[in-house]
């Protein structure tokens, strides 16, 4: 397949958990203690490496790898609790941020829409956006908890409301790839993040690759 081009790039969408900053140490911590608080015995302890197996994918879909033993009901109540005590962590620890993160948006602010698109909970990009102190280089965000849409669904909404002429998708899984096949967008792929994929247009194996790149 030919890659996309990236002329005339406008906005550059970014996936979070992996490409901007890793969260799997506070959010396996969280999940750990609601896990011990509500089903002590379910399973064992949950991991920041299995945490970060899980990156991107929804809320659904995370809950069926961690508690495949549950039924329906069960596991939504838990997933509930987890999210909660996530939710209370992340206000106050965050995560840490991939080196150069911080300055390489700040220029590439100077010249694009810059955009987060995940598929992660409501209230989770806005902790991001706090503790980071980025939120003023970003344009606008998405994710799933948002509209119970498709990572693709949710790139083309997007760019459909911002009026972007040519956006690209910066992620780290397969995920992310086929989120930017569905928005029709070149997909440049964080080598460094936690997944792994054949299937991009470009690869980055540092955040500030992109500079270059772009």
């Amino acid at each position: 397949m030919q890659r996309r081009s990236l002329t005339g790039t406008d906005a550059i969408l970014f996936d979070l958990d992996g490409t901007l900053w890793d969260s799997a140490p506070s959010v396996s911590g969280s999940w750990q203690r609601a896990l011990q608080r509500f089903a002590p015995e379910l399973r064992p302890p949950i991991t920041a490496d299995e945490v970060r197996s899980c990156m991107g994918m929804r809320i659904d879909e995370l809950g069926c790898r961690l508690f495949p033993m549950l039924d329906d009901d069960a596991r939504a109540e838990l997933l509930s609790q987890c999210l909660m005590e996530e939710d209370a962590a992340l206000r106050q620890e965050g995560g840490i941020l991939f080196p150069a993160v911080p300055e390489t948006l700040a220029e590439l602010h100077k010249t694009y829409k810059l955009c987060v698109v995940s598929n992660c909970q409501c209230g989770y990009i806005e902790n991001f956006l706090r503790l980071s102190g980025l939120a003023n280089l970003f344009h606008d965000h998405i994710c799933f908890g948002d509209t119970g849409r498709s990572k693709g669904e949710n790139a083309r909404q997007i760019i459909l409301r911002n009026h972007f002429q040519q956006a690209c998708f910066v992620g780290d899984t397969p995920i992310d790839g086929r989120a930017a096949r569905e928005a029709d967008i070149p997909f440049i792929f964080a080598r460094y993040g936690f997944g792994s994929t054949t299937d991009f247009d470009y690869a980055i194996d540092s955040f500030d690759e992109l500079l270059y790149l772009l």
